[in-house]
């Protein structure tokens, strides 16, 4: 899966389109949960140097929970690829991968499943006036109304509250 043989590469560009089910085969330790296959449209070429250039898109529809209310919140995402695989990196470059082989064949999962959590939203909520969840009684606050009382404050903060006071 997402692998690219150099002895084909060698000859020409490569043009494809590969189609994952159920992405969590491959990278099961993605936070997302996706609600179609993965497909990745992509063309690859050998530079001059010996490195591999691959463009394409990535394309999934995934499913994650509002940060706030917990909530499902979905998602299409379309992420443009752009990434390079080079034989000798010159340090950390953005969107450049050290072209390791595996029988002769180039693994493009890493770099996907690398590109793909950096698409991600790092906090997904479902509205932007999403008011979340009481954290006491877990009351949706922006549907119910919460029947939390006022407990005291912890009474060993008093000391640093009455020189606050003063």
């Amino acid at each position: 899966m997402f692998r690219i043989d150099l002895n084909e590469l060698e000859r020409g560009s490569l043009e494809w389109e590969e189609r994952v089910e159920d992405p969590l085969d491959v990278w099961p330790d993605l936070s997302a949960e996706f609600r179609g296959p993965l497909v990745l449209t992509a063309r690859a070429e050998m530079t001059r140097d010996g490195s591999v250039h691959v463009a394409g898109l990535l394309q999934a529809s995934l499913q994650q929970s509002c940060r706030r209310c917990l909530d499902p919140v979905s998602d299409t995402l379309d992420l443009p690829l752009d990434v390079s695989f080079r034989r000798e990196s010159l340090g950390e470059e953005e969107g450049v991968w050290p072209l390791a082989l595996d029988d002769g064949r180039l693994d493009l999962g890493p770099a996907l499943r690398e590109e793909l959590l950096l698409a991600l939203p790092e906090y997904p909520v479902c509205r932007p006036d999403c008011r979340g969840m009481c954290p006491s009684c877990g009351a949706r606050l922006g549907e119910e109304p919460c029947e939390c009382t006022r407990e005291e404050p912890d009474p060993r903060w008093n000391a640093l509250r009455r020189l606050s006071e003063r």
